[in-house]
């Protein structure tokens, strides 16, 4: 089985201690995968300073392929922050000004195709990122110009739609988007599940413990990239303001 793993790359700087290590989400499954065997590849942008050096060395070493990544003269993003007993507490995310961000944003297949096309493997899985990749589809501009109003229902229960009761709420399951194929894992209740929702990643103990801090940046967080795009980004709940911090979090 071939993995290919894409996005950014950072360093997770802990200054009380002096030492660094590479890592980001898709770096950490493409050295994973390489550990149970798989072919893997890693495809993102590596900074030619000292923190990008040492990530090329570590990533060879793992037995991870990086012959689809691209380098640039900028700086390594990091997370700085200190460990104490056995937790991370986050200081600050250094994005440095010249960070190149998701390689997603730009990726040049033809180019990809003809610089390596004496490479079965890369070309094989550039074909097949190709015919799946796109940046339009036939919803693309569906909604633009709408407002965006997102309910999160906990401990919902499908007891609740029906047609005489709940109109709106029975409109909105029947004759909306439906996505059924998720996964929920349920095991840190309220606060885990506004995690999921506003982020999309999983939960934690120690991510929903910075979350709640409010000390994590979270770029690709839904209300950031609405922000990004010039919508006003409001949250509300019920009970009071500041139950249990989500005034802090929200």
């Amino acid at each position: 089985m071939k993995i290919l793993s894409f996005s950014d790359n950072v360093f997770d700087v802990y200054q009380n201690e002096g030492v660094c290590f590479p890592g980001g989400n898709a770096v950490n499954v493409a050295i994973n995968c390489a550990k149970l065997g798989y072919s893997s590849y890693y495809y993102g942008k590596i900074a030619l300073d000292d923190y990008g050096k040492h990530l090329v060395q570590v990533l060879k070493s793992m037995n991870v392929n990086i012959d689809l990544c691209t380098y640039h003269k900028g700086s390594t993003k990091c997370c700085i922050q200190n460990r104490l007993h056995g937790e991370r507490q986050f200081i600050k995310v250094d994005l440095k000004e010249d960070w190149p961000g998701n390689p997603l944003l730009n990726i040049d297949f033809d180019s990809l195709l003809n610089d390596y096309a004496s490479n079965n493997k890369v070309t094989t899985l550039t074909n097949y990122i190709k015919d799946k990749y796109t940046y339009q589809n036939e919803y693309t501009g569906k909604f633009k110009g709408k407002n965006l109003i997102l309910f999160m229902g906990e401990s919902f229960n499908e007891i609740a739609v029906r047609k005489d009761i709940t109109p709106t709420l029975y409109k909105l399951a029947n004759n909306g988007f439906v996505f059924s194929n998720y996964y929920t894992p349920t095991i840190y209740s309220t606060i885990g599940g506004e995690f999921q929702e506003l982020t999309g990643l999983y939960a934690n103990f120690s991510s929903l413990k910075a979350f709640r801090n409010g000390t994590n940046s979270f770029p690709y967080g839904i209300g950031n990239l609405f922000k990004n795009e010039g919508y006003n980004f409001y949250a509300y709940h019920n009970n009071s303001y500041d139950f249990k911090y989500i005034n802090v979090y929200l």
